[in-house]
């Protein structure tokens, strides 16, 4: 075949390829989720991050921090380690004690001996910056999880400063440490976090704004202190890290430890894995006494990064067809009257297969390629160079390759 008439088959031959491998175009307003990546960070990034979407509070100033700090999208260490939403990492592994790690020795050495416990703090890493305060604010919540590569002792400490004062606690009421009393459990952590063996479950406090002296701005704004830090005590080799998260502002009068639920046994996930199926998930088991939940569902192409989809806030989920290709699990947040826990994650689906169909304007068209990823499909019926014997034939398998031509490349 000359050729002009190869170019002339080509010309007459139409298809159209509809991929179905997780495309973020299919789905609108979606937000994506990097799970257990931590990215070093500068103060400015790291405050930006943190009061991403808090109600009635602004960053202003320069923030300035000490030590090892650095963001994630969200965590997902083991049950009722998780946070949903982005936040920073404070490491004391490369803390000092000079400048502000002088100034907070100084104030974490008060937290120790006013939980009744001595100690030297060193190796003191934080993140500090200033907010704007709306009128209507008296409070900031946020989500925390302390770890440790200590032994259960006698060992480190982590505080939450707000406007000087410490708000962040166990929920027994102890200074957050690692010690017999505070309830940390040991096990050992998948990376990154290896060698941080023990741990707290995620807590939500809340802090108190001091206004009381404070001059608003013309939009009735009040400038505040907060100070997020980890440190060791008694050495410098064996060190702690804190987590913060979900920093938002609130009306609360009282600060403290709130005991919102936390997540004890993961949600899990029924249903066939296959484009039009039904998925359900149940609501997990949770502490604090739930009194309502509230559901989402993610994808991810990988089984790595995950993506939310918008409007599936029910317990079920039909997977469409502009998803094939894609892993799947459900997100289930419990609250009561004190505010909601951390979010809980679902296990993985197996991989939904995609769909492709081919329409070709004559009969004889060939298509060349294979499915990709190939273990994301299960090819029936066209293989690579099958001719198209009708107008339209459909198969399981992607791949943007593919095209029709009279003749073999």
């Amino acid at each position: 075949m000359s050729s002009k008439r190869v170019r002339k088959s080509l010309k007459r031959a139409i298809y159209t390829i509809l991929l179905a491998v997780g495309l973020s175009a299919f789905v609108a307003s979606q937000s994506s989720y990097a799970v257990n990546i931590l990215t070093t960070s500068t103060a400015s990034n790291g405050a930006t991050t943190i009061l991403s979407g808090a109600n009635g509070l602004t960053l202003t100033g320069t923030p300035d921090s000490i030590g090892t700090l650095r963001t994630f999208d969200s965590v997902n260490i083991s049950t009722g380690r998780q946070f949903s939403g982005s936040g920073i990492y404070l490491d004391s592994a490369s803390g000092i004690e000079t400048g502000l790690g002088a100034t907070l020795k100084t104030m974490l050495n008060t937290v120790l001996t006013s939980g009744g416990y001595g100690g030297n703090t060193t190796n003191i890493s934080a993140l500090r910056f200033q907010v704007l305060v709306n009128s209507g604010i008296s409070s900031v919540s946020f989500n925390y999880l302390f770890g440790s590569r200590e032994s259960i002792s006698d060992w480190d400490v982590a505080a939450i400063f707000v406007d000087g004062v410490n708000y962040a606690f166990l929920p027994n009421g102890k200074v957050i440490r690692v010690n017999a009393a505070s309830g940390l459990q040991t096990f050992a952590a998948s990376a990154p976090f290896n060698g941080i063996n023990t741990w707290a479950t995620n807590q939500t406090v809340t802090g108190i704004f001091n206004k009381s002296g404070k001059t608003p701005n013309a939009s009735g704004q009040t400038t505040h202190e907060i100070i997020i830090t980890v440190a060791n005590t008694g050495d410098r080799v064996v060190d702690s890290v804190m987590m913060v998260a979900n920093l938002n502002g609130g009306t609360a009068t009282t600060g403290g430890v709130s005991t919102v639920p936390v997540n004890g046994t993961l949600p899990t996930v029924t249903g066939s894995a296959a484009i039009g199926q039904v998925l359900t998930t149940t609501s997990g088991t949770w502490s604090g006494s739930p009194t309502s939940y509230s559901y989402g569902w993610q994808s991810s192409t990988n089984g790595t990064t995950w993506t939310d989809i918008s409007g599936a806030t029910a317990s079920t989920y039909t997977i469409p067809s502009s998803l094939g290709g894609n892993y799947f699990r459900s997100k289930v947040i419990g609250s009561n009257a004190s505010g909601s826990g951390a979010a809980a994650f679902s296990a993985s689906t197996a991989l939904v297969p995609g769909v492709m169909t081919i329409t070709a304007s004559s009969d004889g068209a060939r298509v060349y390629g294979s499915a990709t990823p190939a273990a994301a499909y299960t090819q029936t019926g066209l293989i690579s160079g099958h001719v198209i014997s009708g107008l339209t034939y459909t198969y399981t398998g992607v791949d943007v390759s593919y095209g029709p031509s009279a003749t073999a490349p």
